[in-house]
């Protein structure tokens, strides 16, 4: 059985976020800020990305990523069992 349509996720914000470690690698440089964006994934296929927000620790997106989706609902004789499968 298969199923297909529109996947959307809607990333509004970010709040009270860290700097990494990463970014604090370097001796004497103080980082307060970050450049942030959100990467939506399932498995290997990218959905999308937000835009970057350039040093800020609290950024606001509100943007949406949009990603045609199939569904395969397949079934386990053996075990009795239902898994479903996300192909993209």
């Amino acid at each position: 059985m298969e199923y297909s349509g529109l996947l959307t996720v809607h990333v509004y914000e970010a709040v009270d976020l860290k700097p990494t470690a990463f970014s604090k690698r370097l001796p004497g440089i103080n980082v307060s800020t970050l450049d942030t964006y959100v990467e939506v994934s399932v498995d290997d296929h990218v959905i999308g990305k937000t835009s970057t927000k350039h040093k800020t620790l609290a950024p606001i997106w509100n943007e949406i990523l949009n990603d045609e989706v199939r569904f395969y609902v397949c079934y386990c004789l053996k075990c009795a069992c239902k898994s479903i499968m996300l192909l993209l």
